[in-house]
């Protein structure tokens, strides 16, 4: 070790040894022309004196790694010539000021070697260079000194507070370009003000530190806090706060949304330890075994609705069931088998899949992210998972679902999202999951109404995902535009009832396979904007598909089941709809106008059902062309419909169903048929049959008069259909009718038919059903047929007939029986008579009335018993159909058949036919009767 002297006014020529060394120079003394070599060891330049030192001054200057100045009032420049032959490795020149006001400026500095300096006392002035310098300061010394710790390429540019203490906002007014502060062991305060930089890192020791940056200017801060109990309050920027634990400290972050605490200590974090924090929207967690708590006082003071917590590499316990909705958290679990509790609102949790975490999402629409790429996850990994609704599986692992997933969820159903193979299938029926599956899932539904969504990247040459819907009408929604599917790609698809189309022009061709598992052993496609081609030609008549059209020239094809196709009114235009083989619907959901040239290209559909409200549709042969019957139906709701099938030739009808409403239905050519519900139609709805026999069908029970059928016409048969109805006929129903003729048929229950108000020229032929029903015809010749039921026939004027095709429709009356006029028609079939016509009369009781048609007799016979006793006296050996007439206790004429004209077939084989009034009996001839 040397101490070497400067001499004033002598040019000095210094070399150190290689111990350390000391040179000591007056400021005054030492110039350009000494020369000043450290040599090696740690070497010292110690500088007294007052006055200035520039650059050029020390510019020979070398192998020195301490500068001391001893008296204040030294303004030094530091060369790079100086820094750069400093001895030892990696270490900066070391500057130790006075006591007074010292300068030293580094700006002349370029990357290399640091400044280390040292304040004393005094209102010092230090300019760093182009590397990372470091200034040192007691608390009490930095108070209104200039620090620039100047511009450098990489590290940091640090101010170390030395000494325990205060260190006030003022202190910063001018220090600049520092990007690390560094505390001393013990209690600090440090207070940045207005201190403005991109990026700041403190860091404290052992202590309560209390730290304010809230005014600082400052971009990112971080913050390492040592023990004790610390206040650190953030910038409005971005803020870490890594800190030993959390227990009673105040971290306050900034009014942004990026501030995060570190903790670097497992152990238990309750939500009184985190009773002072704020503003804070991400928490990281040491490796090992934690329990975090958190508090809803953690949502005061976020910059944006999310607080995420990061777990380590151990069993994590992170509980956030206490928040409230206003708070989304995000929570990543790390590795280990965690419990991690979600709160209120909307959460997103992230797990490994190399244990078995326990999750309970909470209240709210909550995410779990499951990573399974880099180990295979157990089977059983979602056992204990439940309240998320979404769930999305990385890596294409196993595994499978389980009904207590959706405890605590108020959704239909959990949306999983995966690539690998999700097995629901022992899920049950109030159990639904939305899938998001790729060209590699294989994803298995329950007993639910599962949904399968093929994301918007699959390519119509990619077969779709092994999809298994299980039961429940499931559905796959295909996101790409313009779909093309066939077996080729459905291949691996089964057990799904409906499929959602995306835009643009899908094509689905369709066959028996794809029907495998299928509820119902229908689909239902829904088509979207385009031109959408589906054919399902190739399906058996146990297979039928459902298709909802949208915009777009649709050409949708059926099978042989019984298909139907949903159209919107505005939107059947030209599209081209077969319906082949089975029980087919065109079912229009919106009221409107559909034109002939609209629907052209429909065919082979049976049913038409139109929308409630006001519809128009005109029909032409093209539309039955192939139909079984040749008749088209069309179903009304609702409103005023027009139904205009004019156009059809003789060969096709249609059959129409009025849904109520003041309707228009004019039939073609050929046999139509027009349905209402009795108390539907009245006098603004208008029938039109058209040609040949059209058919009214009246269901329900109710009065119709005749104003209410004063808008009908052309129209051959009435029919009533359930009843009891009572109809009242005018003869404005017989316009456009060839035949003059109309027909009636009555319902099983007790109906009533009144045609007397009807003029010569209009004839009814009435058939009751299964009731006691009235009969009134009019003033034409009427055929009239009571049915089963003791009824009450009145043929009115002209030569009615009254009608029986078997014995046990017996039982009637006729009010208005006319000899010589009426006649009485039996069906051959039924009422075997001897010969083929009824032409043998007799009044001998007693005789072989075997031969015989008709005995009237002129006694009283009061029923069916006192008939077989008449007969049993007589001499007939063979059985054999016989009329019998005679009074009754009210002198009516009574008609009697029976089979037995010996009387041997018992009194149930006597069958009261009718009561003919006042006639005598002996008035009632053969020429009465008919059989035919």
């Amino acid at each position: 070790m040397a101490t070497f002297t400067g001499q004033p006014n002598t040019n000095d020529n210094f070399v150190g040894t290689d111990d350390d060394d000391i040179f000591i120079f007056n400021v005054s003394d030492l110039n350009a022309r000494d020369i000043v070599s450290g040599g090696g060891g740690f070497n010292a330049l110690r500088l007294s004196g007052s006055g200035t030192l520039s650059a050029a001054q020390l510019s020979r200057v070398s192998g020195i790694d301490k500068i001391v100045m001893e008296t204040p009032g030294l303004v030094l420049t530091i060369p790079q010539t100086m820094i750069s032959t400093i001895w030892k490795p990696g270490y900066g020149l070391q500057i130790t000021g006075s006591s007074g006001n010292d300068y030293v400026d580094g700006r002349a500095l370029f990357t290399g070697r640091y400044l280390d300096v040292t304040a004393g006392n005094g209102l010092d002035v230090f300019l760093g260079g182009g590397s990372a310098d470091a200034f040192r300061f007691r608390a009490e010394d930095l108070d209104g000194d200039t620090v620039n710790g100047g511009s450098h390429v990489s590290g940091d540019d640090i101010l170390y507070i030395t000494t325990p203490g205060t260190v006030s906002a003022s202190a910063f007014a001018n220090v600049s370009n520092i990007s690390k502060i560094v505390l001393a062991e013990g209690t600090n305060s440090l207070t940045l003000g207005n201190y403005a930089a991109s990026g700041l890192n403190i860091v404290g020791a052992n202590g309560n530190d209390h730290i304010d940056a809230s005014q600082a200017d400052v971009t990112s801060l971080s913050i390492t806090a040592g023990g004790g109990v610390d206040s650190l309050i953030g910038v409005n920027g971005i803020n870490i706060f890594t800190l030993v634990d959390l227990n009673g400290d105040t971290v306050v972050g900034g009014s942004g949304n990026r501030d995060e605490i570190i903790l670097r200590t497992q152990g238990v974090t309750t939500a009184a330890d985190m009773a002072y924090v704020r503003g804070i929207e991400k928490f990281t967690l040491a490796n090992g075994t934690n329990l975090f708590i958190l508090a809803d006082t953690l949502a005061v003071g976020l910059g944006g609705k999310s607080i995420t917590v990061v777990g380590g590499t151990r069993n994590d316990t992170i509980d956030g069931s206490a928040m409230s909705d206003a708070v989304n958290l995000t929570i990543d679990a790390g590795t280990g088998n965690d419990v991690i509790k979600g709160g209120a609102g909307d959460d997103i949790i992230t797990v490994t899949s190399d244990g078995r975490d326990s999750i309970d999402g909470g209240a709210g629409v909550d995410r779990l992210k499951l990573d399974g790429t880099q180990s295979a996850p157990p089977l059983d990994v979602l056992t204990n998972v439940s309240a998320v609704e979404n769930i999305t599986i990385y890596g294409g692992k196993l595994i499978n679902l389980y009904n207590t997933m959706w405890n605590g969820i108020s959704a239909a159903r959990i949306t999983i999202s995966s690539s690998g193979i999700v097995d629901g299938s022992s899920l049950t029926a109030d159990h639904a999951v939305e899938f998001m599956v790729y060209a590699d899932s294989i994803v298995r539904g329950g007993a639910g109404a599962d949904i399968f969504r093929i994301g918007s990247g699959y390519s119509s040459t990619d077969p779709i995902a092994n999809i298994s819907g299980g039961g429940g009408a499931d559905t796959i929604y295909v996101a790409t535009v313009g779909a093309t599917l066939d077996m080729s790609n459905l291949a691996n698809v089964r057990g799904v009832e409906t499929f959602i189309l995306a835009r643009g022009d899908n094509h689905i061709t369709l066959d028996d396979a794809i029907f495998r598992d299928v509820a119902g052993r229908q689909i239902t496609f829904a088509g979207n904007d385009g031109n959408d081609f589906i054919d399902a030609s190739a399906l058996s008549s146990y297979n039928s598909i459902q298709v909802t059209s949208h915009i777009g020239l649709d050409t949708l094809i059926g099978g042989a089941g019984n298909d139907i196709f949903h159209f919107m009114a505005e939107k059947l235009d030209g599209d081209t709809v077969i319906g082949n083989g089975g029980y087919d619907t065109l079912s229009i959901g919106t009221a409107g106008t559909v034109t002939a040239e609209e629907i052209r290209n429909v065919s082979g559909v049976e049913r038409i059902m139109l929308a409630a409200g006001q519809n128009s549709i005109a029909l032409t042969d093209a539309n039955i062309v192939g139909l079984a019957n040749s008749r088209v139906e069309i179903w009304g709701q609702a409103g005023s419909d027009n139904v205009d099938a004019s156009a059809l030739s003789r060969a096709y009808g249609i059959d129409t169903r009025s849904g109520g409403g003041n309707d228009s239905l004019t039939g073609g050519a050929g046999t139509d048929i027009f349905r209402f519900n009795i108390a539907d139609l009245n006098s603004s709805d208008s029938v039109s049959g058209g040609g040949w026999a059209d058919q009214l069908i009246l269901s329900g029970g109710g009065s119709l008069s005749t104003n209410a059928l004063s808008g009908v016409r052309g129209v051959e048969t009435i029919i009533l259909w359930g009843g009891p109805a009572q109809i009242t006929l005018a003869d404005s129903l017989f316009r456009d009718i060839g035949g003059r003729r109309i027909t009636i048929q009555g319902s099983s229950n007790a109906d009533r038919i009144d045609g007397s108000s009807l003029s010569a020229g209009h004839s009814i032929l009435a058939v009751g059903g299964n009731d006691i029903d009235q009969i009134i015809g009019g003033a034409d010749h009427d055929r009239i047929q009571g049915g089963v039921g003791a009824d009450i026939l009145t043929g009115g004027g002209g030569r009615d007939q009254f009608v029986w095709s078997n014995a046990g429709e017996g039982g009637d009356s006729i009010l208005d029986f006319v000899i010589g006029q009426d006649q009485l028609l039996f069906n051959p079939a039924a009422f075997g008579v001897n010969g083929a016509a009824l032409d043998v009369r007799s009044t001998d009781v007693a005789g072989d009335l075997s031969k015989t048609d008709l005995l009237v007799y002129d006694g009283i016979l009061d029923d069916g018993a006192a008939v077989r006793s008449l007969l049993g006296g007589n001499d007939s050996t063979v059985d054999a159909g016989l009329f019998v007439v005679a009074r009754d206790a009210d002198n009516h004429s009574v008609l009697y058949y029976t089979a037995s004209a010996d009387g041997s077939g018992g009194d149930t084989g006597v069958h009261m036919i009718a009561d003919l009034g006042a006639i005598a009996p002996a008035s009632l001839g053969v020429s009465d009767f008919l059989i035919g």
